[in-house]
């Protein structure tokens, strides 16, 4: 597992987390965000259990923004004005868990 130390520089804003879950590749999911924050998402170590993220239909690679591997943690900042969060598992059944960070 890859760890991704934040420090003092941002705390999970409690009640925030999300579970996501596809049961089937090949779909478009989709949660709610908010606006400009920022969030760390991070996927199980099941080995090909990548999640793609973005803003419009992730079902087009051009809409892509974000790629979380397995086992990992990476941080996204969501654009202003944006409430949607459209997002893939590249495997059956794929998890990640979303958190809002907020800065102390």
């Amino acid at each position: 597992m890859h760890d991704l130390y934040l420090g003092d520089a941002a705390t999970v804003v409690a009640g925030s987390g999300v579970t996501l879950t596809e049961a089937a590749t090949g779909g478009d999911e989709t949660t709610t965000v908010v606006p400009g924050a920022t969030y760390a998402l991070t996927t199980n170590d099941t080995a090909v259990n990548t999640f793609v993220l973005g803003v419009a239909t992730i079902l087009t690679a051009a809409n892509i923004l974000w790629v979380c591997p397995p086992a990992s943690t990476v941080l996204i900042r969501v654009p202003d004005n944006v409430t949607t969060l459209h997002y893939e598992s590249l495997v059956n059944g794929g998890v990640a868990y979303l958190r809002r960070l907020g800065m102390p």
